[in-house]
């Protein structure tokens, strides 16, 4: 079995195929479709070992803010740290809960809730898997809009895209258990987001329409488990 994220950054040989103007659009999307809406937040004593660890927790925190009103930040990090366990090196013997990562911890989450706060938020919407693909969840799905996090020091990436698709996708075989018409990736480290209609991502990117798009996943998802079996 694959995970949506290994699928996003493998099999370049589908998606160059059924996704060939994925790159570009990329580029146009970081050389400015997207929206700065924020200053970066200076990361120079956030170690990049530790910035997913970082991140997780920040995660954690706006979901316990905006769920139960719980905005104490070691129940964060130890929800937190039991999700990156589940990380291929994780780097968690090397962390430690400094006042420094506190900070950055803290602003990510500001950021998170102050952009979606008074929303109706599911958080980690649930696809269902195909084929090779095992069962997979999102960030937040909000009304029609699914929304995915990205706060690394970059700007987006292909993978970012696929990885949406993929949901979509997914979304779209099970007959559309989420109502998705639109996508938004933001990234609360660097304040940046890009929004979009699906039907017009799926447009920029390939030359199949949205359906013979998410058909054309299924397909081969179900094609690779049956030469796996085999």
């Amino acid at each position: 079995m694959i995970s949506e994220v290994s699928f996003s950054r493998g099999y370049g040989s589908f998606w160059s195929e059924y996704t060939p103007w994925l790159g570009d659009f990329v580029s146009e999307i970081n050389k400015g479709i997207a929206s700065r809406i924020q200053n970066p937040i200076f990361s120079h004593i956030d170690d990049t070992t530790h910035r997913s660890i970082n991140n997780t927790i920040a995660f954690c925190l706006f979901k316990n803010s905006i769920t139960t009103g719980n905005k104490n930040i070691r129940d964060a990090y130890n929800e937190g740290i039991t999700i990156v366990r589940n990380y291929p090196k994780n780097n968690i013997t090397s962390y430690s809960l400094s006042d420094e990562y506190i900070e950055i911890i803290t602003e990510i989450s500001n950021r998170l809730i102050n952009r979606y706060k008074n929303k109706t938020i599911e958080f980690y919407p649930q696809f269902l898997g195909c084929g090779i693909m095992e069962s997979c969840q999102g960030d937040i799905y909000i009304e029609n809009t699914l929304v995915e996090i990205k706060a690394g020091e970059r700007g987006f990436q292909t993978s970012d895209i696929k990885q949406v698709i993929t949901y979509c996708a997914l979304n779209w075989l099970s007959e559309k258990s989420l109502n998705i018409e639109r996508i938004e990736i933001y990234n609360p480290r660097q304040g940046i987001l890009w929004e979009s209609d699906l039907s017009d991502l799926v447009l920029s990117v390939s030359s199949l329409p949205l359906e013979d798009l998410f058909e054309q996943i299924g397909n081969y998802l179900s094609g690779l488990s049956e030469i796996v079996e085999l």
